[in-house]
Formats: C-alpha cells, structure tokens, sequence
C-alpha cells in the first residue's frame, strides 16, 4: 500500500509541474512580444526557452503559439518585420526573413 501513495503523489508534482512549465510558457510568448521592438535578440532567446520548457516536460505548444515562431531557425516572428504572411490557394504561408524558411499552415476558403 505504501508504495502505490508514493506513485500517486509523484503522478500529482508531475502534473503541478507540467502546469507551471505551461504558465511559463505562456509568460516567455508574452514577454518575447513584448520585447521584441525593443531587442530581438531577447525575444528569440525567450522563445528558445520556452521550447526547451516544451521538450522538458513533454507537452506541445498550444497552437497560437506554436504559429508564433520559426521552426528551422526558432526565432520569435512579429508580422511585417521579420515574417511575411500571405494566403495562396488554400494556405496560409508564413515566409521566415532571417533564414528564408518558407511554412504552410492549411485553411479552408470561405465561400
């Protein structure tokens, strides 16, 4: 019996834990908006940190933000500065200005 309480409150801080690393997620996107005029540098070294949080605790990044950086170079992308986005033939293209990563996320038109 003992040993079944152990595996229960272990289960219990992995959880706490996966929240918390979500919160921060959440915090390093804010903040990489935030401080991306002002340094760039600083917001890609965010959205770097909030990658390895991912990784850490084995969850994906919530799709608004999974949108939010470049996944061959991993810098933040602010729309009309480092990032083009444009809509062709059924998808949204994101075009990377720093490394030329070009990503296509499907849509469907409206009629």
């Amino acid at each position: 019996m003992p040993q079944r309480m152990n595996t229960l409150k272990f289960h219990r801080k992995k959880a706490a834990s996966k929240r918390q690393a979500k919160e921060q997620l959440i915090g390093c996107f804010q903040k990489a908006r935030e401080a991306f005029h002002q340094n760039p540098s600083v917001s890609h070294r965010l959205v770097k940190k909030a990658r390895r949080l991912a990784m850490k605790h084995k969850f994906k990044i919530p799709a608004p933000y999974n949108r939010q950086y470049c996944r061959n170079c991993i810098s933040f992308l602010m729309p009309g500065s480092n990032v083009s986005i444009r809509t062709r033939k059924g998808h949204v293209v994101y075009f990377c200005r720093e490394c030329r990563h070009i990503r296509r996320y499907p849509y469907k038109p409206r009629r």
